[in-house]
């Protein structure tokens, strides 16, 4: 598909929003099977002392709550609404609520390799 736009859309002329949705919806699928594949192995569980559990949690709610903003991206864009400025606000924290999950993932990360070093 990223081929598809590339040779025959063109990223010079305009805001690919297609391209940004069918990312989204690849990665909210991927995610939701990562989670299913997870919980149907017995010997391993998502729980809150995981750094994967706050990287997939971030990357959820951004992709799988923003692809309506890049669906209705062009109209968005060209007819002008007040309630439309509304929704780059909830864009807004859904980003900061993917980074923020993100860090917290990552600060889990280095408390759990500093834990293994110290033993050593």
């Amino acid at each position: 598909m990223a081929i598809y736009f590339l040779l025959f859309v063109g990223l010079q002329g305009r805001f690919v929003s297609e391209w940004v949705c069918f990312n989204n919806i690849i990665y909210t699928a991927w995610i939701l099977l990562l989670v299913l594949e997870i919980y149907e192995d017995d010997a391993i569980s998502l729980h809150q002392q995981m750094p994967l559990f706050w990287y997939l949690l971030g990357m959820f709610f951004y992709t799988s709550c923003t692809i309506l903003i890049f669906c209705f991206w062009d109209y968005i864009m060209t007819v002008k609404n007040k309630y439309f400025d509304m929704l780059f606000e909830v864009y807004g924290l859904f980003n900061i609520f993917m980074y923020v999950a993100f860090a917290i993932g990552l600060l889990l990360d280095v408390s759990d390799y500093l834990k293994m070093n110290k033993k050593n």
